[in-house]
Order: structure tokens, then sequence, then C-alpha cells
């Protein structure tokens, strides 16, 4: 098995670090809650692994228990949903982080133009794909960590939410984030891309903790690239 090789070479962590990293970007400022880590294998046919990460016994030096054996598994395409939860179950109550995904083809070897260019970089980028049915489907996942997660209160929250990943997507040309907050997901570092032709795994490429945003800087930043 070999990561994605992306132009650049990806920072130097471990897999504990990066799918820790990953997490914490998820829970910024979030103290409570659950994240949704679902996997699919690369046929499609099996949809069926699902697990919940607590926020608040998230640790740097381990990978949650569900998490690591599907790991070990290796025949799961595991992805974590941008949302978090109160508790188990598909409503979203806060979000840590702003999402955009950018294809990338049929390559994990093509850098983002419009991503590069963009007046903020990223917290953590990673490349990643869809795996399904042996499709090279590769895609370049950016997440933004927010300074004060916002809270979903009810269906104005939640479009609300949608419209600022829609704003990300529209200035560094990702795909469209839909209408279901809950179903925003990004590979799993570690996780399964591809096998069709030779096995590859999601990669992290950047993690800095330290790039964090206000929504209005993000929105300001979408502006200028419209």
């Amino acid at each position: 098995m070999t990561a994605a090789t992306p132009t650049r070479s990806p920072v130097t962590l471990t897999l504990t670090e990066s799918i820790v990293g990953l997490f914490r970007v998820l829970i910024s400022g979030i103290p409570e809650g659950v994240i949704a880590v679902t996997g699919r294998t690369p046929s499609g046919i099996d949809q069926g692994f699902e697990a919940w990460v607590r926020c608040d016994t998230l640790r740097d030096d381990w990978i949650p228990v569900p998490v690591l054996t599907a790991l070990e598994y290796d025949t799961w395409s595991l992805r974590a949903h941008v949302g978090v939860r109160e508790t188990a179950g598909p409503r979203v109550s806060r979000v840590g982080a702003l999402m955009v995904s950018v294809p990338l083809g049929g390559a994990p070897i093509v850098e983002s133009e419009r991503l590069s260019s963009f007046p903020l970089r990223p917290t953590t980028l990673i490349v990643g794909g869809e795996a399904l049915r042996g499709a090279d489907v590769f895609h370049l996942y950016a997440l933004f960590a927010l300074d004060h997660p916002i809270t979903i209160e009810g269906p104005e929250d939640e479009a609300r939410v949608l419209e600022l990943h829609q704003e990300l997507a529209s200035a560094i040309g990702g795909v469209p984030p839909g209408d279901d907050l809950g179903a925003l997901s990004v590979p799993l570092p570690g996780s399964l891309i591809r096998q069709a032709r030779g096995r590859e795994l999601a990669t992290m490429l950047e993690l800095d903790p330290s790039r964090v945003y206000t929504i209005d800087q993000i929105q300001a930043a979408s502006a200028r690239r419209k």
C-alpha cells in the first residue's frame, strides 16, 4: 500500500498525529459532542461501518479504538463527518470548521491552482478520493478552522452554514456542498482511496492548528475570488 503521491511532500506526522489532528480541527472550540466516522468498501456494496468519536475523550497519543480497528481491517474507505453531533445520530449541532472539496480528476498529483492562490491557507489539507467501484476520482479536501464554532439550532442555521460552504466552493472551484450538512465529510488519513491500480491511501498534506479564521475573514477571502 502506498500513500497518494501529491506534488508537495506531506507533513511529517505519524498516522495517529494525522488522524487526531484532523479530529481536533473538526471540533475546534467544541468541548462536547461526537464526530461521526463512516466507511464503505471500494465495491460500494458494504456501507455498514459507523463509529462515533467523543470530543471529550480525544487524546493526542491514540486513535479511537473503533477507527483503529477499521483501519487495521484494511478494506474500508473511511470518512470523518464535518459537523459535530450532540449524540450519535443524524442531526448536526455545531460546526467547528468549514470544508471545500476540490476535484483533481484521475490522478492525485495535480495541484489546485485556485486553492493555492486563495488568500487563506487551510488549517489542514488532505488528498483523498471516492474509491467507489475502482473509480479514479481524487479530491483535495481543505478545512478552515473557525475561531468560534457555529451553533445549529434550526433549519435557518443549517442553511446558513451550507451557504458558507457554497461560497468557499465557488471561490476555490470546489464541489457544491449539497443540501445535507450532516453528509459533508473528509477522508480519514491512512484510509483506502482505491485498489483498482495499486492500493493508495488518503494522505494529510498540511496541518497547522494556528490557522484559525473568523467567518468574516473566510467570506472576505471568498468574495475576492468570485
